[in-house]
């Protein structure tokens, strides 16, 4: 009679669950793709970031984890504000995929007020400076001013057109054209921009490793110019490979040779040379733009010059390294290296590696450590070691605002983070305009603690409290993941 009762119940239960479409199998086949909500973007654009396809056998346990991570894929195109991926299993093992996505906003006009400054300490010391000063005499941050035209996903296939036009301190115009849709079938991307930088003021040199700033009344110290190209294979959504060319064009006013007679390799005032970047990556990071879980490590090779005509000949090679880890609900750890060497050492000056002077050598190659914003250091071989402790005041999520009266901006994330870091860093200077050897061949490091806030289309702010070893305290304002 047990068995009886026991048959008759399992066949109840099995009923129901055919009836409510739910089907319990160890391994589905996955059938089709289909993505809605995708006014503009092509539909290809979002599978290719897909880890899957179709035919593909995925187990049940790991269904859930491969929807994340390919959710977190297509978010990471900076297409979308919201990426939803359902699956629906049929009666005989075969799974369907349902992408659903909420396009962004493509287009934007940007009018700006730019403090050219190296960073929030150098700003806030200058306006600091003024309060001992009679009004007359005040003296104020460098400021430019900018229009910014970014056209993303023009005809649907993600490609990517800025303009930015500045005047003021310095003139600079910039125009870069990337396409990802060259070679669809072996996924190669293309790129290429056009560069003009006229500099009145320019850091040319350091004195205790306290910034020196030289500069012409009416007409540019350093004027350079621009012009790069380059081609990105990407072997998955995880690894790519990418080549750049560029031609670099430099005029110097001769007045130069008086601030810093080695900031150039010779007397002519000009520096001229092509490059060729070489560079690889792997790249597993969840939500790039705030990461908390996944790795990234990159390889980079700069060989500038060595063709006739020259004016200067080096090597650089770049090396960096990131781990996020989650430790339990709301913390996480991340711990990052970035190292730079340069072969070669009749270089010019602007050519070296610098902690807390901008350059574009390498893509997302950021020499800050924290602490020591008020310092610049020159050198040709540095690494650069970062660890940091967070702590989720406010977990990252996405929130629908209907107030906001457009809907591309109406969903948008919000995170709250506290963070405690501790960063080090150790730096060279073989060259031979090494004059300035304050804080080098030595261990420096900071730490202290912080705030990160994360808003509307992954805008990101970060407020820090950090200490250096000198034991000095200071309060700093920046815009970017600090470990990448």
């Amino acid at each position: 009679m047990l068995i009886k009762y026991s048959n008759l119940i399992l066949g109840l239960l099995l009923s129901i669950f055919s009836y409510s479409g739910v089907y319990a199998y160890e391994y589905y086949i996955l059938s089709d793709i289909k993505v809605e909500g995708n006014k503009r973007t092509r539909p290809e654009i979002i599978l290719r970031e897909m880890t899957v396809k179709d035919g593909d056998t995925i187990p049940e346990t790991e269904r859930e984890t491969i929807f994340d991570r390919n959710e977190q894929n297509i978010y990471n195109l900076g297409l979308f504000n919201l990426v939803d991926i359902i699956g629906k299993p049929d009666s005989v093992g075969n799974l369907s995929l349902l992408i659903t996505v909420k396009e962004r906003w493509y287009f934007f006009v940007t009018p700006g007020l730019v403090v050219e400054e190296r960073n929030s300490y150098d700003v806030l010391q200058k306006l600091k400076s003024n309060l001992d000063l009679p009004l007359n005499e005040w003296q104020f941050p460098r400021f430019s001013y900018q229009m910014t035209l970014m056209w993303r996903n023009m005809t649907g296939r993600n490609e990517r057109w800025w303009f930015s036009g500045q005047l003021g301190f310095s003139q600079r115009f910039q125009t870069e054209y990337f396409y990802p849709w060259l070679f669809p079938k072996h996924r190669i991307d293309f790129f290429s921009g056009v560069k003009y930088v006229a500099q009145k003021q320019i850091i040319y040199n350091t004195d205790s490793a306290r910034v020196q700033w030289g500069g012409l009344n009416h007409e540019p110290l350093q004027t350079t110019y621009q012009f790069y190209s380059g081609i990105r294979k990407r072997f998955n959504p995880f690894n790519s490979l990418h080549a750049q060319i560029s031609y670099n064009y430099i005029h110097l006013h001769d007045s130069i040779l008086h601030f810093n007679p080695k900031y150039v390799t010779n007397t002519d005032g000009n520096e001229h040379y092509p490059s060729l970047l070489i560079g690889y990556s792997h790249d597993t990071r969840d939500i790039r733009s705030f990461p908390l879980k996944g790795m990234r490590y990159r390889f980079l090779a700069r060989f500038t010059g060595y063709l006739p005509g020259s004016s200067t000949s080096f090597t650089k090679i770049g090396v960096t390294y990131a781990h996020y880890i989650p430790l339990r609900k709301k913390w996480f750890f991340s711990y990052g290296s970035q190292n730079v060497l340069t072969f070669g050492k009749i270089i010019p000056y602007f050519e070296k590696n610098f902690i807390w002077i901008d350059k574009d050598d390498f893509p997302d190659f950021y020499n800050d450590i924290r602490g020591y914003e008020s310092y610049a250091v020159d050198a040709m071989t540095m690494t650069i070691n970062k660890a940091e402790i967070k702590y989720a005041l406010v977990p990252r999520r996405m929130i629908h605002v209907k107030k906001i009266p457009f809907k591309k901006f109406q969903d948008m994330p919000i995170g709250i983070y506290l963070a405690g870091f501790f960063d080090s860093a150790y730096v060279w200077d073989y060259s031979f305009n090494n004059q300035d050897n304050y804080l080098k061949n030595q261990l420096l490091y900071g730490y202290g603690i912080g705030v990160h806030v994360i808003s509307i289309y992954d805008l990101m702010g970060r407020f820090e409290v950090s200490r250096n070893h000198f034991g000095a305290i200071h309060l700093n304002v920046h815009a970017m993941v600090p470990i990448k």
